[in-house]
């Protein structure tokens, strides 16, 4: 029981050791100098880049069709503007020519 004990303890602490040990191998892709790359890890980080685009592809898509909808909001905002200003200036117009009325009348 206690040699189960032992290499059980023995076992886990080697574990423990060996697999911090490994992660410290993996290719760091952000910060890989592409001069002094190889082609295993180009290929890698290639392929987790893909992954990554694969990953936003969706969530680009969605904000592409949310810019359409506002770009829509946006030109019908501005023409209804334009509109107003037309508005505005004939009322102005008006406005003026009632004044001037005014004045001849009196």
């Amino acid at each position: 029981m206690k040699f189960k004990l032992l290499f059980l303890i023995t076992f886990l602490t080697f574990l423990y050791f060996l697999f911090p040990i490994s992660y410290s191998f993996a290719v760091d892709c952000l910060n890989i100098n592409p001069e002094t790359v190889s082609s295993g890890d180009a290929d890698f980080c290639m392929g987790e880049l893909e992954k990554i685009k694969s990953q936003y592809a969706p969530a680009q898509e969605k904000n592409k069709q949310d810019l359409a909808k506002l770009q829509s909001k946006v030109n019908d905002l501005n023409k209804r503007i334009a509109a107003m200003n037309v508005f505005l200036k004939n009322l102005e117009s008006d406005i003026e020519n009632i004044a001037n009325r005014f004045k001849e009348a009196s």
